[in-house]
């Protein structure tokens, strides 16, 4: 392992320790969820760009449009790293969530704080549950004035390549709410009685590129190098319901793709 990474990890683990204690002081300092909220974004922020600072990396922003606060973004993006999420995190303007396994939630102080921010998984081994993981996420998204970040491609690229966008991840822009009150509504027992289902007037989704933090760090690796990264973000589309639906989603997401390849291949 070089210098590099070695410093890099004890920064992580460094941080890690002194960040849980941040962490408990908000949680009992900050009793209103949406202050709360607020905090441990800004926190977040801060840590995702001393993360990619820390590798020796810069980072170079290009607006193909103008991110406002207080809007709703999907930023569809390629994915090659894990340095992807710092970097979004970090620079995405309005506060972000993701998708997230399962598994990091049982983190001791991290687990709670990431569903304090919004961050979400989904039961994929329960259709019933999954709706009701999706309607959480949609109500945390809209109340809590967040964007959401979705890598399509499902996975890391090994070899630096976008793979194929899958249609799945459209299903977070679709309103469960009613499905949920037909399915069964003893499960709804636990959202807001005023729970918000996606608007899709509010939604803007935003083909995002980014380029070169595969060479900061490879899947499967520890070593970290410095790198020059470009992230990219496109011009808004704007979602009509019929979108969403049968064939038509299929050609919503090759859109996507293809903005998001083009972008990539003319800042690479």
């Amino acid at each position: 392992m070089n210098l590099r990474s070695l410093y890099w990890h004890t920064y992580l683990i460094g941080y890690v320790l002194v960040g849980s204690l941040i962490i408990l002081w908000i949680r009992m300092t900050k009793k209103d969820k949406h202050v709360r909220r607020e905090h441990l974004h800004q926190i977040e922020k801060r840590w995702a760009a001393r993360m990619v600072a820390a590798s020796g990396s810069n980072v170079t922003v290009i607006h193909k449009t103008s991110l406002k606060q207080g809007v709703n973004y999907v930023f569809f993006a390629n994915h090659q790293s894990s340095f992807d999420i710092f970097t979004l995190m970090a620079y995405a303007k309005p506060p972000v969530v993701f998708m997230s396994k399962p598994l990091y939630f049982k983190i001791p102080i991290f687990g709670r704080a990431m569903k304090d921010m919004g961050h979400f998984s989904i039961d994929r081994k329960n259709r019933r549950q999954a709706l009701i993981d999706i309607a959480r996420a949609q109500e945390a998204i809209l109340t809590g004035n967040l964007s959401l970040i979705i890598f399509p491609e499902g996975t890391r690229s090994l070899a630096g390549t976008i793979g194929t966008f899958k249609t799945g991840p459209l299903r977070i822009l679709v309103p469960h709410q009613q499905t949920l009150a037909d399915s069964d509504s003893k499960h709804l027992t636990s959202l807001s009685p005023h729970h918000a289902t996606i608007k899709l007037s509010a939604i803007k989704i935003i083909p995002t590129a980014i380029v070169n933090t595969r060479q900061i760090q490879k899947k499967g690796s520890l070593r970290i190098y410095p790198a020059h990264v470009k992230l990219i973000f496109g011009n808004p589309l704007t979602i009509k319901p019929h979108m969403l639906t049968g064939n038509a989603k299929q050609g919503l997401m090759k859109r996507i793709e293809n903005i998001v390849r083009d972008l990539h291949t003319s800042h690479s």
